[in-house]
């Protein structure tokens, strides 16, 4: 019984943080205040929290202050809406088949904030996934994509970006064609 409690005192909290985020969000676009509204950059700012486990050793020079895979996504969503997509939605982490951020009708993505290099079945996956949604394609890698994955991402018609954190935002670049004429 008092699991339930807790997990119902948990998803009552989360829904009124989401509820009060979106309604933030509204308010920002009545206003005029928007990501949309910015002019179109490769570099991509996100507030970025590091996380708490381990800060001593983090703050002491150990271990660099290194964001989370969800900073990734969530810098890929905000990259897309700069080059205009409107209701660009992050998975939440769960089962999310493969699904990483999407702009319903649009396209479909996939981000990997992994040390290795991403090879060509990752791409076959989200290209799988948008041809079954007749929507386009994009991955966005940490660490880059092995050269037979750049040359069957060419001919798969996956947009490939290589995304990247700098200290204090996050740069996005284009590798190959696809990713460059990538607009809504």
């Amino acid at each position: 019984m008092r699991r339930a409690r807790r997990r119902s005192r948990r998803r009552s909290v989360a829904s009124a943080f989401g509820l009060g985020f979106r309604l933030a969000g509204q308010g920002l676009d009545r206003l005029g205040i928007s990501a949309n509204s910015r002019p179109l950059r490769a570099t991509v700012e996100i507030a970025h929290q590091p996380p708490r486990q381990g800060l001593l050793r983090r703050l002491f020079g150990r271990k660099p202050l290194e964001p989370g895979w969800r900073d990734y996504e969530i810098a890929a969503a905000r990259y897309l809406e700069g080059l205009g997509f409107r209701s660009v939605e992050v998975g939440d982490g769960g089962s999310d088949g493969g699904v990483d951020v999407r702009v319903r009708g649009k396209l479909v993505g996939q981000v990997k904030a992994h040390q290795a290099k991403v090879g060509r079945p990752p791409l076959q996956q989200i290209a799988g996934v948008a041809g079954a949604e007749e929507v386009n394609a994009v991955f966005f890698s940490k660490a880059g994509y092995t050269k037979t994955a750049v040359e069957w991402a060419s001919t798969g018609e996956v947009g490939l970006f290589t995304i990247s954190f700098d200290g204090d935002h996050f740069d996005v670049r284009a590798v190959n064609r696809l990713g460059d004429r990538l607009r809504p």
